[in-house]
């Protein structure tokens, strides 16, 4: 047979068919092929050829792209363990970055959601991949596997790999395992006191772990419950990067999808910070802050306010309830500090005449913040930008009655002008849906 003269003429084979491109495509899909029709001779070839001394690494290479693009490459991992893990990992590291560049195809999600059927790649500027081959999965339950004979300190080059698996697939065993890694990394970094000095690989470590909370909720709880309880808030805390991220970027969606309870419990934690106001040192451009007694740490600060800056709006379609009553909550108590902090003779008291009368603060700073045309702080405009916003977009679908039950619900249970000028403008919306929430917002004179 042709495959068995080839395990005998190897080396001679190799050389006598040249190194083209043409012709290493052409060896590839050949190889691709064999493992397709799960051909044992092949294999025994693959074996020798990755073994051999005597090979290009080009031609291993070429071989190496078709097992990560097959069925065959959890066996290979099997087969070849002692090899990937000797010699400083030689040989997975080489993997490792074979897989990142020849194992992915072009991601067309983007576009198929923007209604875009077929486009043009060569007209693009950037392109974008995602991975693809069954050796992505066999290659990350390899290294978890293997995790403490490749070692912690020696996982760099592992980070990127994990980074792009999960940056396309937020579900599955293989993202709760390589989401797995990263926290194993992390904490371990943590329990050292080590700093990163690559900042690109810290983030890339940090989106890992989000981009698969859904996965890793449980372990996930316990962390977030040790910040809780300990009230980590400080720069220097164990895991002060990670509650950043969750509050601060996108990737922060994920653990608010997984874990709501627990990111309103972070907002609460991080954002509300009563103030000393008596400090002659005040920052001028954080005063403000200080008055609502709102965090002025640089971390929070979502500047320019929008819908988008704080995890709210994201929220409040995950867990709308709980969410609801933290945005009246935190208002509330932020309301009353600026009250008490500048003095009711500077608000109006307007009488809300719902079942029993309601009382709320109001001025022209409180009732034009989620229109962010004045100094309250950014992220109390965020927050009601997100309260509006997702009103507006969902108002549509509310029954009567439904909507207006909670646009009640919010004039009872605030205290602020600001929680009813929202209102009003869902009212200004939905006219047709919401006479009996407009009937008392006129009966209001203030």
């Amino acid at each position: 047979k042709l495959n068995t003269l080839f395990l005998f003429f190897m080396e001679e084979f190799l050389i006598n068919i040249g190194d083209s491109l043409p012709v290493r495509r052409c060896f590839r899909n050949w190889i691709s092929e064999k493992l397709f029709l799960e051909d044992a001779e092949i294999k025994e070839f693959i074996e020798d050829v990755v073994q051999s001394k005597n090979v290009e690494l080009f031609w291993q290479d070429e071989i190496l792209v078709s097992v990560l693009f097959s069925n065959y490459s959890q066996y290979f991992f099997g087969l070849f363990k002692d090899e990937l893990l000797v010699n400083n990992q030689n040989l997975l590291k080489r993997l490792t970055f074979i897989i990142r560049i020849a194992c992915k195809e072009v991601d067309d999600n983007l576009f198929k959601q923007l209604g875009i059927e077929s486009v043009n790649l060569f007209s693009l500027k950037y392109i974008l991949t995602k991975p693809k081959g069954k050796g992505w999965e066999s290659l990350i339950k390899f290294i978890f596997d293997n995790i403490e004979v490749i070692g912690l300190n020696n996982i760099n080059f592992i980070i990127p790999l994990i980074y792009d698996w999960n940056d396309k697939n937020r579900k599955g065993q293989t993202t709760r395992i390589s989401s797995l890694i990263a926290l194993q990394y992390y904490e371990s970094m943590t329990r050292n006191n080590t700093h990163f000095s690559d900042q690109d690989l810290k983030d890339k470590l940090l989106k890992t772990i989000l981009y698969g909370s859904c996965e890793i909720s449980e372990d996930l709880k316990i962390i977030f419950d040790q910040i809780i309880q300990n009230k980590w808030t400080n720069y220097r805390d164990p895991y002060f990067d990670l509650s950043c991220r969750i509050l601060t970027q996108l990737e922060g969606i994920e653990a608010c999808k997984a874990l709501p309870q627990y990111v309103l419990k972070f907002a609460n934690l991080f954002w509300f910070k009563i103030s000393n106001n008596n400090d002659d040192n005040l920052d001028y451009l954080k005063v403000r802050e200080k008055i609502y007694c709102i965090t002025e740490r640089d971390e929070f600060r979502y500047f320019p306010s929008s819908a988008f800056q704080t995890p709210i709006f994201w929220l409040l379609q995950f867990d709308f309830k709980s969410t609801i009553d933290f945005i009246l909550d935190f208002t509330n108590n932020c309301v009353l500090s600026f009250v008490k902090n500048t003095g009711e003779e500077y608000f109006y008291k307007s009488t809300v005449k719902l079942k029993e009368e309601k009382i709320q603060y109001s001025n022209d700073e409180l009732w034009r913040i989620f229109r962010g045309a004045n100094n309250a702080p950014d992220l109390l405009k965020s927050m009601h930008m997100a309260l509006e916003k997702y009103f507006l977009e969902r108002g549509k679908d509310f029954e009567s009655g439904t909507l207006s039950s909670l646009l009640l619900y919010l004039l009872q249970n605030s205290i602020s002008a600001s929680i009813s000028a929202v209102v009003s403008s869902i009212v200004m919306a939905f006219p047709d849906k919401t006479f009996d929430v407009a009937q008392i917002l006129f009966q209001t004179k203030d």
